[in-house]
Parts: structure tokens; C-alpha cells; sequence
């Protein structure tokens, strides 16, 4: 969640630097004093700047556990923050919950973080876990020279017993998800953040709109990802037997095979171009071939960018 709170805090300050600099150019245009309008616009910056640096963040975590005898399956829906799922030495079911809001002064901080909750239940062994409907997301504004920053998140650590199977379904607004050493299959989606998969066995369809997806030493019998605007990388995955589906609206597929794999490859780059290892076809937009009998499909798009394939040392 930092990291989004960062992202916006740069795109404030690329806003008000637009803004500052419009100010100079209108009043180069209106005939006015040129360093007059550009001292103001530089005091409007700094006097932004200093805004946010004096706003405020309070937190508080709430911690709790269930039963896996109870459960069969996992989701989070509609948060805004980042969530991370991963085995640990624990018996049941740990769902940490960090809840943080920010505002312009402690008060504002503090009554916004006290209005901030999620909940969770479980319904025929699906632990269900959710935040409120305003319960998420930054907002920012910049008026007379002041920046304002206020909002609230909820991020999850949730941690799984060694012998945890449980599906995952995790369908979140705005934030990074990750999945370490899960075994079971995978249902993740984010709007706006990364997606990364570490080890573990299992279905995998992966969804990021605006963001990297990583997926790295991952066995399954089928791994999907889709990214609207970001790249997937791939290193180490295992499809035994069944499928590895990757799309790329714009950003580059990179992934990293094994050479003994029986992979039937077929790779499409719409505007962009395509390194094989496997292949020394000339042809940089579409190439097909087949290694070792061809019974597991590998199928990679990208509209715009490029695909590298890599063999496996």
C-alpha cells in the first residue's frame, strides 16, 4: 500500500509542477511579469510539497484465526491495500489486518482510521473476507498552494498451516498481492498493482490490470496471466500436464523454460518482436514450434512489446 500512497504523491507533484509551469506560460501570454508568475508558481510547489510532508498516518492491526478443519477455500474481495498469502508454522488460519489512514492532521487521521473495518465470515467452508465499501483508496488535492492527502487502507498478511490445500480467490482494487509456497489453486486480480506467484502447486489464473504479474517456480495444470498495461515474467514453471496462457495488452512476456519440456510454443507480438531460444526462426511478429513431442501448450500475446523466451541452464 506505501507504494501506492508514493505512486500518488509523484503524480501530485507531476499535477502541480503541469500547473506551476502553466501559470508561467499564461503569464508569459497575458503580457504580465514573467518572474513575478514564476516565483509564485515555485511557491505554490514548495508550499505543496511542504503539505504533504507534515500529513499524517495512524494504523492499528487486528489479528484472527480459523479453524482449517472448517475451510476449503479462501476470498478477499474489494480491498484497497496489499495482500500477501504464505505458509508458516501456524495451526489454523492467521489473517493479520493492518488498517492505515491518512489525513492532514492527527485528528483527521485518527477519526479516519477509528470508521475503518473489515469483516469476515465463514459460509459452507469458504472464509469470506471483506472491507466496506468506502473502506479504501487515497485521495489527494491541490488548491491555493496546499496539498491534501487523506484516505484509508486495509493490507492482509494472511499465513496458511504447512498442510494448508485451500483454494485462493483474491479479488482486490488497488494493491499488490502475493502468493509464497501456496499449495492450491490460484484466483488473483488486481486493478491496479503487482501480481507475484512464488513456488508452490496448483491451478493459477492471474489477472492485473495495470501492473507486473512475476511467477516464479510454479507447477500446475494450467497457468494464466493477463496484464492490461505491465510485463509477466516467468521463471522455472511447470505445466504437467496442461497449458501456460500469458496476454499482455502493452508490456513484454519474458519466461524462462526448461529445454526438456515437452512444450508446443506458439507466440504471437503484435507490434513488437520476438527472441526465441528455442527457435531459429527469423520470422519477429508470430512463431510457432514444438519441443520434445509438444503435449504442453504455451501460448504467449502481447499487443504491444516484445517476448523473450529463455532456455533453462
Amino acid at each position: 500500500m506505501r507504494k501506492l500512497a508514493i505512486g500518488l504523491v509523484a503524480a501530485a507533484m507531476v499535477a502541480t509542477l503541469v500547473a506551476s509551469v502553466l501559470s508561467v506560460y499564461q503569464g508569459f501570454r497575458s503580457t504580465q511579469s514573467f518572474m513575478s508568475r514564476g516565483w509564485s508558481a515555485v511557491k505554490n510547489l514548495k508550499s505543496g510539497l511542504e503539505s504533504f510532508k507534515n500529513s499524517k498516518m495512524q494504523e492499528r492491526h487486528e489479528i484472527r484465526s480459523f479453524s482449517l478443519r472448517e475451510l476449503k477455500k479462501l476470498e478477499i474481495e474489494g480491498n484497497a491495500g496489499d495482500v500477501s498469502i504464505k505458509r508458516g508454522k501456524v495451526s489454523s488460519v492467521r489473517v493479520d489486518a493492518r488498517l492505515q489512514s491518512w489525513g492532514n492532521t492527527d485528528k483527521e487521521a485518527t477519526e479516519s482510521l477509528r470508521k475503518l473495518s473489515w469483516s469476515s465470515r465463514v459460509e459452507d467452508g469458504v472464509l469470506k473476507i471483506g472491507t466496506e465499501e468506502e473502506s479504501g483508496g487515497l485521495n489527494f488535492s491541490f488548491t491555493n498552494g496546499n496539498l491534501r492527502l487523506n484516505g484509508h487502507a486495509i493490507d492482509f498478511a494472511i499465513t496458511l498451516p504447512q498442510n494448508s490445500a485451500l483454494g485462493l480467490d483474491v479479488r482486490g482494487g488497488s494493491g499488490a498481492i502475493l502468493a509464497q509456497g501456496v499449495r492450491g489453486d490460484l484466483a488473483l486480480k488486481t486493478s491496479s498493482g503487482e501480481i507475484t506467484v512464488e513456488q508452490g502447486i496448483g491451478k493459477a489464473d492471474l489477472e492485473a490490470g495495470s501492473g507486473d504479474i512475476l511467477v516464479e517456480e510454479r507447477s500446475g495444470s494450467l497457468l494464466r496471466a493477463t496484464t492490461g498495461s505491465g510485463g509477466i515474467t516467468l521463471s522455472q514453471v511447470k505445466a504437467s500436464p496442461g497449458e501456460v496462457q500469458l496476454c499482455a495488452g502493452s508490456g513484454n512476456i519474458e519466461a524462462t523454460l526448461s529445454p526438456k519440456g515437452p512444450w508446443r510454443l506458439l507466440l504471437n507480438a503484435a507490434s513488437g518482436r520476438i527472441e526465441n531460444a528455442f527457435s531459429e526462426s527469423s520470422e519477429e511478429n508470430h512463431q510457432e514450434c514444438v519441443l520434445n513431442g509438444g503435449t504442453q501448450r504455451f501460448v504467449a500475446n502481447t499487443g504491444s512489446g516484445d517476448i523473450l523466451l529463455n532456455a533453462a541452464r
